[in-house]
């Protein structure tokens, strides 16, 4: 597929958010990530010492009517991520940072990242690379793109968490872009970091 700028990913997002409401076995709530201004993220970049690369920030900057939600029955999945503000990604970080012990290799990525959603495990921007980030499970590098990591979360049908084939029969068929389940980013990591939710 077409590489496409963030603007068009979170568009998509949201009219296929839009869809989910209508699909039977699956229900979803707003979790609206309001733009964040130039200011707000220069102070965010400033506090945490960091450089967001352009598409995190076009991101942030643009805001996201996006959703959470899951599917009504077993095996339970679901959909959506808690996304954070500039402000939301500074308090965030800063308690994972106050939390991370500097002999875990864990400390290196958040330390130099960024914690871009809320709920445990969270989405971490970190030097190069976006990783799927809890001390409680082995680091998990997702991919080198945050716009790319957009594109294969929205061709899971915005999957993110537990049985990802339960929630996949589901929606597959309501997904507006393609990419392979075997050729995506973010199903094949959480494959990886959760090999269970596939038995």
């Amino acid at each position: 597929m077409t590489k496409m700028d963030i603007g068009k990913i979170a568009s998509l997002i949201e009219a296929y958010g839009e869809t989910l409401k209508s699909v039977r076995g699956v229900h979803v709530a707003p979790h609206v990530l309001r733009p964040s201004s130039e200011k707000a993220l220069a102070s965010a970049e400033k506090k945490l010492g960091v450089t967001l690369p352009a598409d995190v920030k076009s991101f942030l900057g643009r805001g996201l009517r996006g959703f959470e939600g899951a599917r009504d029955d077993e095996p339970f999945a679901t959909v959506g991520f808690d996304f954070l503000d500039a402000e939301g990604v500074v308090e965030q970080t800063e308690m994972l940072r106050d939390c991370a012990d500097d002999e875990d290799d864990h400390a290196a990525v958040i330390r130099n990242g960024v914690a871009l959603t809320y709920s445990e495990p969270e989405l971490v921007w970190s030097g190069k690379a976006l990783y799927h980030f809890s001390f409680r499970n082995p680091l998990l590098e997702i991919t080198s793109s945050f716009s790319k990591f957009l594109e294969h979360y929205l061709a899971s049908g915005c999957f993110s968490s537990h049985s990802f084939p339960a929630l996949w029969k589901m929606v597959s068929s309501h997904v507006p872009i393609s990419i392979p389940t075997g050729k995506n980013v973010w199903v094949i990591a959480y494959k990886k970091q959760f090999p269970q939710y596939w038995e």
